[in-house]
């Protein structure tokens, strides 16, 4: 078959792809949301005073915000010819899809979709997803290493005899954390092999960066639940709650953290304040950090879909392409 017959073919190929993924993508959200009460969901964020909410919805922003510039780190680490308000934009964007059907479409189907239409190649892709989730989770370690090894958080009665093992862990956590940043300074070999792909260490100062963005997310995003539960436990517990729920949401591998985000919630802070009080800053949290940013995510994909065509179209010439960090 000649390069003229195979070009068709694959632009066939390649739209009944892109079908099946829009396809994908907007049957998981349509599941998602059909899980949700909208009237509860309407009725509780109506019993949140105006200032409240508008607090909360401007601490969820900040986060997002700090998640886009995750991509915009791994964009210098890679070396990708991508704007900083792209990347910034397109970080977001996986980052609600991600919270709400899962990282493989969320996180990686969208970010591949996004970059390779801006002529990313795979392979940067890839590693910036890789950069991304190291970043996320470098971060987790030391903010709730930290939280864990201190102590002081009020766990149920029934958990007091797990506070000394809680401290041990959490300072695993934080030496883990503190850990990758000594490696990407110290270790002699820079590159690494998993699954058939080399991942190359960062400099030092970007890993620090990493790890200061990755842990000024989880602490913003923390905010935004104590926020929503009137300060009615302290912000080390409700930063303790948050950490405890996200990585029981990851394990269990349920979009959204469905069900299980409540459950431990309603273990850790309903003998304390209420389950009804929990219940509905639970409610409030998912509209407000899931469910709302899934609305301007799906408009702004839309919104950076249309850009990369029209750049497509005019293939503009004059993009910089950022050197990678490579120094140490």
């Amino acid at each position: 078959m000649s390069h003229a017959e195979r070009s068709p073919l694959r632009r066939w190929i390649g739209r009944v792809l892109l079908l099946a993924f829009f396809c994908l993508a907007g049957w998981l959200a349509w599941r998602q949301a059909r899980t949700v009460d909208w009237s509860e969901v309407l009725a509780t964020l109506r019993d949140y005073r105006a200032t409240t909410l508008a607090l909360a919805f401007a601490l969820a922003a900040a986060s997002y915000l700090l998640y886009g510039c995750f991509d915009l780190l791994s964009r210098s680490y890679v070396g990708a010819r991508v704007s900083r308000g792209r990347a910034l934009l397109i970080g977001a964007v996986s980052y609600a899809f991600n919270l709400n059907i899962g990282s493989i479409v969320g996180g990686a189907g969208f970010r591949l979709r996004l970059y390779s239409r801006l002529g990313v190649e795979q392979g940067q892709i890839a590693a910036m997803i890789a950069f991304s989730i190291v970043t996320n989770w470098i971060g987790y370690l030391l903010v709730a290493g930290t939280v864990f090894a201190i102590g002081g958080v009020a766990f149920p009665e029934g958990w007091k005899a797990g506070d000394g093992a809680m401290r041990v862990i959490g300072a695993v956590m934080v030496a883990a954390s503190l850990g990758y940043a000594a490696l990407c300074r110290f270790s002699p070999r820079r590159e690494f092999s998993f699954r058939g792909r080399t991942f190359r260490l960062p400099s030092c100062g970007m890993a620090l960066r990493q790890v200061l963005l990755g842990a000024s997310n989880w602490l913003v995003l923390s905010a935004v639940v104590f926020v929503l539960l009137g300060q009615q436990v302290t912000y080390a517990t409700a930063l303790a709650v948050v950490c405890v729920a996200s990585i029981a949401g990851a394990l269990a591998h349920i979009p959204g953290g469905l069900g299980v985000i409540e459950g431990v919630f309603v273990a850790m802070l309903g003998w304390s304040i209420g389950t009804g009080t929990i219940l509905a800053a639970v409610l409030a949290y998912r509209a407000v950090y899931y469910l709302v940013p899934l609305m301007v995510a799906g408009v702004l994909f839309l919104v950076l879909e249309l850009l990369a065509r029209r750049s497509t179209a005019s293939a503009p010439a004059t993009a910089a392409r950022p050197a990678p960090d490579t120094g140490r």
